[in-house]
């Protein structure tokens, strides 16, 4: 039982979830275009972030994903955040807590997750053909359309580089973090370079 659990592994961060619902059956274009609403309007005010936050998860929910699986992958980010804001949290004249910008950067702090879980839930319930379907032909659409499929495939290398460490005993934390970024990067490029061979081969450049 141990072994089939290990084997049961959730999909990476920012992968597509094969499933039906509303938000399937969504443009890919409409739905691009409602998440950088939805992640601008969470930013400029507190009403605009509560709204964000219930849209997300009801639409999580909707798609029979817990709302808390969104943030897969996030650790990183949420140590970065979590840094940004105790250092705005003190007044370095007078080494002090500053309660405004506490508040302020904690607002800021769930903006910036709740725009992650957003972006989440767009590639959970959109795939890479829907993007490009949606987004049309011309030479801006198709690089947008590359740069969104860059995303979940950067999460997916990174997902299976960290299992990889993991495997050969590297532990959890900066360490690893930091032991990850050079052959995360380089298959990064590897991918960026098949990509752009592929796109010559059928007689398109960017």
């Amino acid at each position: 039982m141990k072994n089939q659990n290990k084997n049961c592994l959730p999909p990476p961060p920012y992968s597509y979830r094969p499933g039906s619902g509303f938000l399937y059956n969504i443009p890919a274009a409409l739905k691009l275009l409602f998440l950088l609403l939805l992640s601008f309007f969470a930013y400029t005010s507190i009403p605009g972030l509560i709204a964000a936050v219930l849209l997300v998860s009801a639409g999580a929910l909707s798609v029979r994903i817990k709302p808390w699986e969104l943030l897969r992958g996030s650790r990183p980010l949420l140590v970065l955040v979590l840094f940004i804001l105790l250092f705005r949290s003190v007044d370095m004249g007078e080494w002090a807590f500053d309660r405004e910008s506490f508040f302020d950067g904690s607002r800021e702090a769930l903006a910036v997750i709740t725009a992650y879980a957003a972006g989440a839930l767009f590639f959970c319930t959109t795939t890479q053909a829907r993007i490009r379907d949606s987004l049309g032909g011309g030479k801006i659409s198709l690089a947008v359309s590359l740069m969104l499929g860059f995303i979940p495939r950067f999460f997916e290398i990174w997902e299976n580089t960290s299992l990889a460490c993991e495997a050969r005993g590297a532990k959890k934390g900066p360490g690893r973090i930091l032991l990850l970024v050079a052959p995360v990067t380089e298959r990064m490029l590897e991918k960026a370079a098949e990509t752009a061979e592929a796109l010559e081969v059928r007689g398109l450049r960017i």
